[in-house]
């Protein structure tokens, strides 16, 4: 399917034509595409099989020289997240601070139970504890949610905001074990308003 549309970008099709007739013709594949031309111009689409599903995500921005799209489905991506994924991205395509900020697993980190769900930031702004309300998470061992949406993040005594998705983690002997896999080793924080960038 890329080597079709990117035929018809060849052949002198605006991008968004192109995937459009790819993605008609293949209406029962697994696929979404997204298509630049060398102007710049982007064409972005679901098949009728993808376009179905109810986990599905988008994000649009063109403004001046700039212009970004991101198409997502997953069971582990949370409703906003495309939103702050792509605003985070237009903002470091702008070299602009964002409200946003991914937030990753340096190394396997304590899940620690406590009186509220909070995650702890190092120095280095990456995660060093997670603590939660959840019960006996000391001997929990296997695939869990570790973070869950909202919430709080503090860095130094201080809250520096609230994530909007979720860290499903292999958890073994009161850790989380780093990964790989994105989902498992990362998250997306909305700041606080308070926290300069």
């Amino acid at each position: 399917m890329n080597r079709a549309v990117l035929r018809r970008l060849a052949s002198g099709e605006m991008p968004q034509h192109a995937v459009d007739a790819v993605l008609h013709a293949n209406g029962q594949s697994d696929a979404g595409l997204i298509a630049v031309d060398a102007q710049g111009r982007i064409g972005l689409g679901n098949s009728q099989r993808v376009a179905s599903r109810a986990d599905l995500g988008s994000f649009y921005r063109s403004e001046g020289d700039r212009c970004l799209a991101i198409l997502h489905n997953s069971i582990y991506f949370m409703p906003d997240t495309a939103d702050a994924v792509g605003s985070l991205a237009w903002d470091c395509l702008g070299g602009d601070a964002s409200a946003y900020q991914f937030l990753s697993l340096a190394q396997s980190v304590a899940l620690r139970t406590a009186q509220s769900d909070r995650i702890q930031l190092n120095a280095d702004g990456e995660i060093a504890l997670i603590e939660t309300a959840a019960t006996q998470v000391e001997s929990m061992s296997g695939r869990f949610t570790a973070v869950y949406l909202g919430t709080p993040v503090w860095q130094a005594a201080r809250l520096v905001g609230h994530v909007v998705s979720e860290l499903i983690a292999q958890v073994q002997d009161g850790l989380v074990v780093r990964s790989l896999d994105p989902v498992s080793a990362m998250v997306v924080m909305r700041k606080a308003m308070h926290v300069a960038s």
